[in-house]
C-alpha cells in the first residue's frame, strides 16, 4: 500500500469511491433517488472543483494498492477558530474496511495538521445513524460534543454529530500502514 497526495488526475477515482461509499453507507439517510441516480455526477462536480482549484488549506491524501484507490481523506486546516481543522471526507473501499486503513488515514491527517499548522485539535461531522463510523471515531479518542440537524444535498434532513479531538497528539495506536 502506498500513500500520496491527490492531484487533478484523481478526480474520477475519488468521485467513484466517494459515491460508492455513500451508496453503501447512507441508504436511509439520503434519498434512494439521489443515491441511485445523482450522487456520482454530484461528487464528480465537487471533486473537480476541489482538485482543479484547491483551497489553500485543503489537503487530500490517497491510499492505493498496485491497481486502485483504497481510501482517501480530505482535510481543511484551521477551518474553525474553536474546533480547529476539519476532516471533511474520509472514505474507505468496502473490502478494505476493518483493516485499520481509516484509522491510518486519520492519524496521517493529524500529523499533517500538527506539522502544517502547529495545532492539536480537529473535528468532523458524522451522521448519527452511521454507527460504525461513530464507533471508530470514539475508539480513536473523538468526543461527540454537539448534535445538529443537517440539511442533506438531496433536500432531506438528518441528525449529525460533531466529533472533536482536543489533542490529536494523543491519538491511540500507530498507523497500521
Amino acid at each position: 500500500m502506498t500513500f500520496r497526495n491527490a492531484d487533478k488526475t484523481d478526480v474520477d477515482a475519488i468521485a467513484g469511491l466517494h459515491s460508492r461509499s455513500w451508496q453503501q453507507t447512507y441508504r436511509g439517510i439520503f434519498s434512494d433517488d439521489f443515491l441511485d441516480n445523482r450522487v456520482l455526477a454530484d461528487r464528480l462536480a465537487v471533486w473537480t472543483s476541489r482538485l482543479v482549484n484547491p483551497q489553500d488549506n485543503q489537503w487530500v491524501l490517497l491510499a492505493e494498492d498496485d491497481t486502485r484507490l483504497l481510501g482517501f481523506i480530505c482535510v481543511y486546516g484551521q477551518d474553525d477558530p474553536v474546533y480547529g481543522s476539519l476532516i471533511d471526507n474520509l472514505h474507505v473501499r468496502e473490502e478494505a474496511r476493518g483493516t485499520g486503513l481509516g484509522s491510518a488515514l486519520i492519524q496521517r491527517a493529524a500529523r499533517w495538521i500538527q506539522e502544517t499548522y502547529g495545532t492539536k485539535n480537529m473535528y468532523l461531522w458524522v451522521y448519527a445513524d452511521n454507527r460504525r463510523a461513530r464507533e471508530v471515531y470514539r475508539h480513536l479518542g473523538g468526543q461527540e460534543v454537539e448534535q445538529v440537524m443537517h440539511e442533506n444535498l438531496d433536500g432531506t434532513v438528518s441528525p449529525a454529530m460533531r466529533c472533536y479531538w482536543d489533542d490529536i497528539t494523543s491519538l491511540p495506536g500507530k498507523p497500521a500502514f
